[in-house]
């Protein structure tokens, strides 16, 4: 049987089936890959993993999206990236919100003109740089501009994953 980016097609032909119906059913997205995760046993993440592979399938594959999704395959919208520019903007903004003592869900909610998917990806954005900012003492400005940064993650990462390698053959 063949196997398009790593999965099955027959879980490929029974989530189109699932997404059809759910469709049909008014059911959004989330609820779909929520209730196929229930079905199946998958993980929701792998449902949705699931899903847009179906979708690149599909595109690709006029006879399977024929058959299996009536000629209409579905459409994915990947996220755009933010620029660089765009990036320092939001870390910026929300820095000076916060000193005003405003969340950072109202402060990305305010950035993003009331839009919540676009306030979500701010807020993902400047969360994961206060992670990052967190696990280091590097400022904004040489998180951006400096390798030094880059290259005090990947030590830290190649150090984690050798500790854990090292825990697991112990085990062993």
């Amino acid at each position: 049987m063949d196997k398009p980016y790593g999965y099955k097609e027959s879980d490929l032909i029974a989530l189109a089936k699932f997404v059809k119906d759910g469709n049909a059913d008014g059911k959004t997205r989330s609820r779909v890959f929520r209730e196929y995760a229930e079905v199946s046993g998958k993980a929701e993440g792998s449902v949705r993993n699931l899903y847009y592979a179906l979708a690149e399938y599909a595109a690709k594959n006029a006879e399977f999206a024929q058959k299996y999704l009536g000629g209409k395959p579905f459409t994915v919208k990947r996220a755009e990236n933010f620029t660089q520019d765009e990036e320092r903007k939001i870390i910026s903004e929300i820095e000076d919100y916060k000193k005003k003592g405003v969340s950072v869900r109202q402060a990305a909610l305010k950035m993003a003109d009331g839009d919540a998917k676009k306030a979500l990806r701010i807020q993902n954005k400047y969360r994961a740089f206060a992670r990052l900012k967190a696990e280091s003492d590097f400022s904004a400005e040489r998180f951006y501009v400096s390798d030094e940064f880059t290259v005090q993650r990947l030590k830290k990462e190649i150090n984690r994953l050798a500790d854990n390698i090292a825990l697991e053959l112990k085990k062993e």
